[in-house]
């Protein structure tokens, strides 16, 4: 059984749709947080070391806050499953504060290993991003363990690696259409009234959960097939959703 990459499409749009009004501003607040609290930062001239404590402060603190709207939007995507929200915002955020280490973690490896292997040959970097497009989600809902979460993740893609390539390339393009979109026709739009600070994390809030909620479905997509079995079908087909 392999991957039916229309279904993953499907359900990755409608599970984003259904959550958007609670990861929108998750990812708002954590944007905005990460945004204002550097963009008074004034460094004397000449300052290298304030320069450079500053920059790693900065990454830091912004891998926290990408890892924890990843987490947030991988959980509210499996309290979803069944068809309702169970989940309140506090409780997505409690849950996501738990794994941030071993996100940050997993991610880090995942793009050091896909950098190199792209920067050696591409194609190996390639390979690297199919084989390991579950794990972030293996690590969130299975706590694998950081590199437990490479193996697992390998283990659900074996067999479907094409199909798991294509559904990628698919929200790939996607994922530019909509920053296209919001770059020349929604965000001029949105500077001429918040201003382009403030636009910058309004915008780059919409775009941050939709690609953790298409990991999130492929991973629950796939233990889908490694099961066997009809669960995690979609709750919504045939009818309203609730």
């Amino acid at each position: 059984m392999t991957l039916d990459v229309g279904r993953a499409v499907g359900r990755t749009f409608r599970f984003y749709a259904r959550l958007f009004g609670v990861l929108f501003p998750v990812a708002l607040l954590i944007n905005a947080i990460l945004s204002f609290a550097f963009s008074g930062v004034e460094i004397e001239q000449n300052d290298l070391s304030q320069l450079f404590m500053i920059v790693i402060l900065a990454v830091v603190v912004s891998m926290m806050g990408a890892s924890l709207v990843t987490a947030v939007s991988i959980f509210a995507v499996e309290d979803i499953q069944d068809g309702e929200r169970d989940l309140s915002f506090g409780d997505l955020i409690s849950s996501g504060v738990t794994v941030i280490g071993p996100v940050i973690a997993v991610s880090l490896l995942a793009a050091v290993g896909v950098a190199v292997g792209i920067i050696a040959l591409v194609i190996p970097g390639l390979l690297a991003l199919t084989w390991w497009a579950a794990v972030v989600p293996s690590v969130v809902i299975e706590r694998t363990g950081v590199f437990g979460a490479f193996t697992r993740s390998v283990k659900l893609v074996s067999g479907k690696a094409w199909s798991v390539f294509g559904y990628g390339l698919i929200m790939v393009v996607v994922l530019l259409v909509a920053n296209l979109v919001l770059d020349k026709v929604v965000g001029p739009i949105v500077v001429d009234l918040i201003g382009p600070l403030a636009a910058d994390v309004v915008l780059g809030s919409v775009t941050t959960p939709f690609v953790a909620v298409g990991y999130a479905v492929l991973y629950f997509e796939l233990r889908r097939i490694e099961v066997g079995a009809a669960i995690l079908d979609d709750p919504w087909t045939g009818g309203t959703p609730r």
